[in-house]
């Protein structure tokens, strides 16, 4: 799982995906457990 967070971070702090858990968009830096991934909503 650390490489995908690690991707994952880098794509959201470039804006180009969210990354949500509950629901709610979480603050890239902090991510930890399951993760969802999507497009930004704008």
């Amino acid at each position: 799982m650390p490489k995908i967070h690690d991707a994952a971070r880098r794509l959201a702090v470039e804006g180009r995906i969210e990354i949500t858990q509950g629901g709610r968009v979480l603050d890239p830096t902090d991510l930890r457990g399951p993760v969802r991934l999507r497009r930004p909503r704008r």
